[in-house]
C-alpha cells in the first residue's frame, strides 16, 4: 500500500477532480502490475495497472492480490466502473486504503467484488489514504470546497508593510525556495481566492510560473459585484467575483457582469457550497489578513500552510491568528508551518 500511496502522488496534479488513486497487483511478494490515475477523463489506477501486467504474467492475475488507495468504482461515468474489471480478471484479493463517499460508489464497489467472491479487505493505511486523499473525501463529507489557507510572515508576524495599497509596491517576505512550494500548493488546488484589498494592492498573478502544473481558477472575494469597474484587471485577466452579501439580485446564481464572471452567496459558507457545486473541489486562500481571518473566525478552513521567514519589518499589517501551528521543514532561513483543523465546520 506504500507503494500504492507514491504511485498516487504522480497523478495528482493532472486527475483532479477525479481523485488520484495508486494501484499495485502483487503475486507471490513479486509485483506484476502498477498504476496511477490518468488525466481527467482517462483511466482509473486500477486499469492502469491491470494493462501494465506482462503479456507473460497474464496468467498470474487471478492468483493475485489488489492494493488500491481508495474503493474501486461501481458505476459508468467517463470509464466503466473499475470493480467489474477486477472481477472479470477474477482478482483473488483487494486490499483498500479508504472507501469512496461518493453516493454512486459508497461501499457498491466493495459489495460487487464480494458478490464475485473476491475477499476483501478495507483500511490498510488508512490514515495515510485518507489524507492523501483528504480533497476528495471531505469536500463531498462537507459538500463544500475544501479549504487551504496560506500566508508567508515576517519573523515578527507581519505579512506586508502597512502602506502596500499606497504604493502598489509588493515586499517579498519568503525566500524563493517557499515560494516554489507555494506555487506547488496552486497546482494541488482547483481554484484560488484572495481578498479585494490583496487584489487592488498586489495585483497578484496567481499562477503555477514556478512549478509544473496548471494554475488554478481565480477568484476575488468582494461585497462589490462591480469591483473591475474601478480597479481592473491584470492584463491577463481571467480574475471572476465572488461576491459575498452586499446587493443581490432575486436569483442568486451565476452570472455575467461587464465580462467578469460573478458567484453570488449571502455567506461565506454559502459560498464554499457553491464553489463545490461549480465543480471547485478545493480552494487555496492565500489574503490578505481580513479574508484569512474571515475563514478561520468562521471555522470553515481545513489545512494551513504558513511561511514564516527570518525577515523582519517591525511594523504593517498582522498576519492572522489563533492558529495551532506545528513545523514541518525549512530552507534558507524560511520555516514551514502547518495545521489540520480536525473539527472544521461542514
Amino acid at each position: 500500500m506504500k507503494r500504492a500511496l507514491d504511485l498516487a502522488l504522480r497523478g495528482a496534479f493532472h486527475s483532479m477532480p477525479n481523485p488520484s488513486v495508486g494501484c499495485v497487483i502483487v503475486h507471490q511478494n513479486k509485483i506484476i502490475g502498477e498504476g496511477f490515475t490518468s488525466t481527467y477523463g482517462g483511466s482509473h489506477a486500477e486499469i492502469n495497472a491491470l494493462n501494465a501486467v506482462r503479456d507473460i504474467d497474464q496468467v498470474l492475475i487471478s492468483d493475485s492480490t489488489v492494493y488500491v488507495t481508495m474503493e474501486p468504482c461501481a458505476h459508468y461515468g467517463k470509464t466503466p466502473p473499475c470493480a467489474l474489471r477486477l472481477i472479470q480478471e477474477k482478482v483473488k484479493e483487494v486490499h483498500i486504503g479508504v472507501l469512496d463517499p461518493n453516493p454512486k460508489v459508497s461501499g457498491k464497489g466493495v459489495a460487487l467484488l464480494q458478490q464475485a467472491q473476491i475477499k476483501v479487505q478495507v483500511g490498510l493505511l488508512a490514515e495515510a489514504c485518507q489524507y492523501h486523499h483528504r480533497h476528495f473525501l471531505q469536500s463531498i463529507l462537507k459538500n463544500r470546497s475544501y479549504v487551504t489557507l496560506k500566508w508567508a510572515e515576517s519573523s515578527d508576524g507581519y505579512i506586508a508593510p502597512s502602506n502596500t495599497l499606497e504604493t502598489n509596491k509588493i515586499t517579498w517576505i519568503s525566500a524563493s525556495w517557499s515560494q516554489q512550494f507555494a506555487h506547488k500548493l496552486r497546482a494541488q488546488h482547483l481554484g484560488i481566492l484572495v481578498g479585494s484589498q490583496t487584489f487592488k494592492a498586489d495585483r497578484p498573478k496567481l499562477t503555477t510560473r514556478h512549478w509544473a502544473g496548471r494554475s488554478p481558477e481565480r477568484f476575488v472575494i468582494s461585497t462589490n459585484r462591480n469591483l473591475f469597474q474601478s480597479v481592473s484587471q491584470p492584463k491577463s485577466g481571467g480574475f471572476s467575483i465572488l461576491h459575498i452579501g452586499g446587493q443581490l439580485p432575486t436569483e442568486r446564481v451565476e452570472c455575467e457582469s461587464h465580462d467578469t464572471k460573478v458567484l453570488y452567496s449571502k455567506d461565506l459558507r454559502e459560498a464554499l457550497e457553491e464553489l463545490y457545486k461549480a465543480g471547485f473541489q478545493s480552494i487555496l486562500v492565500e489574503g490578505g489578513t481580513k479574508t484569512l481571518q474571515s475563514f478561520i473566525e468562521a471555522n470553515l478552513w481545513d489545512e494551513a500552510y504558513v511561511f514564516k521567514a527570518a525577515k523582519e519589518l517591525q511594523s504593517g499589517i498582522k498576519a492572522p491568528s489563533a492558529l495551532q501551528l506545528k513545523e514541518i521543514g525549512s530552507s534558507k532561513g524560511d520555516r514551514i508551518l502547518h495545521a489540520l483543523n480536525t473539527v472544521a465546520q461542514a
